[in-house]
C-alpha cells in the first residue's frame, strides 16, 4: 500500500515545485525564460500523469498575477480610474490614450520581465470593457484628433499668444481664451519649458491644438499638444522628432 501512493505524492510535489518556481522567477527579467521553461516542463509531466490541472493553473504565477490584473482593471473602470499601462520615459507617455480615454501611464524606463503579463492584461480589460460599456465615468469624450490629423490642423493654425496668469498658461485667441494648467504640462517633462508664442486652433469648442514657435533651431520639431478646453489639462501630445 505505501509504494502505491508514491506516484500520487510525487506528483502533487512536482506540482508544488511548478507552482514555486513560477512565482520565485516570475518578477525577475532574467529567470522568467527559465522559470516558464521548467513550468511548462512541469505541467506536461502531470498532464501525461493524468493529474488534475486546475490548482496548479489556477495557483501559478503565470495566470493567477495576469488574471488579477484583468479583474484589478476592470473595477478601476466602474470605479472611473482605470488607465493603461507602458514601459518608456515620461516622455513617450502623457496624458490619455485616444481608444478608451483613460490616462496613460508608464512604469519607467526599466523593464523588469512581469509588464507583459500585468500591464497587457489590464490593458485587455480596460478596452474591452471601453468597446462593451463606453468610456469610463468623467473621461473626455469630445473630438480627438489623430497625430495626422493634428499635423494638418497646424498647417493652417494661427498664431497665438500666451500669457500666465497664476497657475494657468492663457492662449489668446480672436474668440476665446483658452487656459492650460502649468504643472500639468510641466510635470512630466526633463527641463521646464516656458511658452510666450504658438501656433493654435480650437476644434468643436473642445479641444484646443497648438505648437510653440518660439523654437531657436528652425530644425527642431516641437511637439504637437491637445488640451481639454473644459478640463484646462492635456489630452496628449504628439512627440514627432521620434
Amino acid at each position: 500500500m505505501a509504494t502505491a501512493k508514491i506516484p500520487d505524492r510525487r506528483v502533487k510535489y512536482m506540482a508544488i515545485a511548478g507552482i514555486l518556481i513560477s512565482w520565485a522567477t516570475f518578477w525577475m527579467f532574467l529567470f522568467a525564460p527559465f522559470g516558464f521553461i521548467a513550468w511548462l516542463g512541469i505541467l506536461i509531466y502531470l498532464i501525461v500523469k493524468k493529474s488534475k490541472l486546475i490548482s496548479y493553473f489556477i495557483l501559478s504565477a503565470w495566470l493567477f498575477v495576469p488574471g488579477c490584473s484583468i479583474l484589478s482593471g476592470t473595477i478601476r473602470y466602474f470605479n472611473g480610474a482605470a488607465s493603461v499601462k507602458s514601459v518608456g520615459g515620461p516622455e513617450m507617455y502623457h496624458g490619455i490614450d485616444s481608444e478608451t480615454r483613460v490616462p496613460s501611464v508608464s512604469s519607467g524606463c526599466i523593464v523588469v520581465g512581469y509588464e507583459p503579463f500585468v500591464f497587457e492584461a489590464n490593458n485587455a480589460a480596460v478596452r474591452t470593457c471601453t468597446k462593451l460599456f463606453g468610456f469610463q465615468r468623467g473621461s473626455y469624450t469630445g473630438v480627438f484628433p489623430s497625430e495626422d490629423e493634428a499635423k494638418d490642423i497646424m498647417q493652417t493654425a494661427d498664431t497665438v499668444r500666451v500669457l500666465q496668469a497664476e497657475k494657468y498658461f492663457q492662449f489668446i485667441t480672436d474668440n476665446q481664451t483658452v487656459e492650460l494648467e502649468t504643472t500639468d504640462f510641466l510635470k512630466f517633462r526633463y527641463s521646464p519649458v516656458t511658452i510666450q508664442r504658438v501656433k493654435g486652433r480650437i476644434i468643436n469648442d473642445e479641444c484646443f491644438l497648438f505648437q510653440s514657435i518660439d523654437q531657436d533651431d528652425p530644425d527642431d520639431k516641437p511637439p504637437i499638444y491637445l488640451v481639454d478646453i473644459k478640463e484646462k489639462r492635456l489630452l496628449t501630445r504628439y512627440l514627432l522628432y521620434y
